[in-house]
Order: C-alpha cells, then sequence, then structure tokens
C-alpha cells in the first residue's frame, strides 16, 4: 500500500509540485528525500526491528513534512500566482475602460461636431449658390458693358468711315480727317 501511495504521489504530485516550485526548490527537496532514503535504507540494514521501525517512521515523518512543505509552498506560489494574475487583469480592465471612454467621448464630440456641420449645410449651401448667383451676374454686367463699348467704338469708326468715304474733294476729306483725331 505505502509503495502505491508513493507511486500515485510520483504520478499525480510530483508533476503538480514541479511546475509550481523553482529548480532550486526542486533540487533541494530531491536532496532531502534522497538523505532520508538513504538513512531508510541504513536503518533497514539494522538488526533490531525497533529501532528500524521508528527510523524508518521518522524517515516517513520527514518526507511527508518535506513533500507538506512542499505542497504548501507550492499551493501558497499559487495563490500569489492567482493575486497577481488577477491584479493585472483589473489593471488590464481598468485601462480598457477609460480607454474605452475616453474613445467614446471623442466619437461623441466628432459626431456632435458632424452632426452641427450637416445642419449648417443648407445655410451653407444656400449662401455658396447666392454667391455664385451673384459672381454670374457680375461677370454677365460686365460682359455686357464690354459688348457695349466695342459696339459704341465701332459704330464710331463707322461713321467715321462713312464721312470719308462720302468726301469728294480733298478740302472735304481734310475736314473729315481733323475730327478723327
Amino acid at each position: 500500500m505505502f509503495q502505491q501511495h508513493i507511486r500515485n504521489d510520483k504520478n499525480e504530485l510530483l508533476p503538480v509540485v514541479l511546475k509550481v516550485l523553482s529548480a532550486e526548490q526542486v533540487e533541494a527537496v530531491v536532496e532531502k528525500v534522497e538523505e532520508e532514503v538513504a538513512e531508510t535504507r541504513q536503518a533497514a540494514s539494522e538488526p533490531r526491528r525497533t529501532r528500524r521501525g521508528r527510523k524508518l517512521a521518522n524517515a516517513v515523518s520527514d518526507t511527508g513534512g518535506t513533500l507538506l512543505a512542499a505542497v504548501e509552498a507550492s499551493s501558497e506560489s499559487v495563490r500569489v500566482l492567482e493575486q497577481t494574475v488577477e491584479d493585472v487583469v483589473q489593471d488590464r480592465v481598468q485601462a480598457a475602460s477609460e480607454l474605452g471612454g475616453r474613445s467614446l467621448e471623442s466619437f461623441s464630440r466628432q459626431g456632435q461636431e458632424a452632426l452641427a456641420l450637416v445642419d449648417r449645410m443648407p445655410d451653407y449651401l444656400q449662401v455658396w449658390a447666392r454667391s455664385n448667383r451673384i459672381l454670374a451676374g457680375g461677370a454677365g454686367t460686365i460682359t455686357l458693358e464690354w459688348f457695349g463699348l466695342r459696339q459704341e467704338r465701332l459704330l464710331k469708326n463707322l461713321e467715321r468711315m462713312t464721312d470719308l468715304l462720302s468726301c469728294r474733294m480733298i478740302p472735304d476729306f481734310i475736314c473729315s480727317s481733323r475730327h478723327l483725331i
């Protein structure tokens, strides 16, 4: 039964202990167990049964104490690890919450600005259309004035040409030429 208990500890408890303990701690436990096993073998070779039984019981209790200490240390390490993981998770959740809050505020502010811009868009479009209408009207007025001036100048030139063509003599031509200058 004791050997079965040792095999069960070896197959179930040892992998857990190895995961939790550092390499130095495992070495210390192995050395302690090897010392106790050596003492137990030495006690087993002694002829007196009572002494052997006492030493075997002491070795088993010491080994059990060492394993118990290792298990307690591993459970404490697990608790510390759990607490550390919990603290890290809480910090990450808080940071994510703050970042989410800031992002939400930013999106909200941008959304409000976009809504305000959309609300003002018809006014902007009306002002833009009105200014384009005014510019087009001004360009039309300038064009009409320019064509009016060109037409006026053309009519004057035609009148003068007609006057020159109606001259039959040189004194009439000289008189018409003075009006041209």
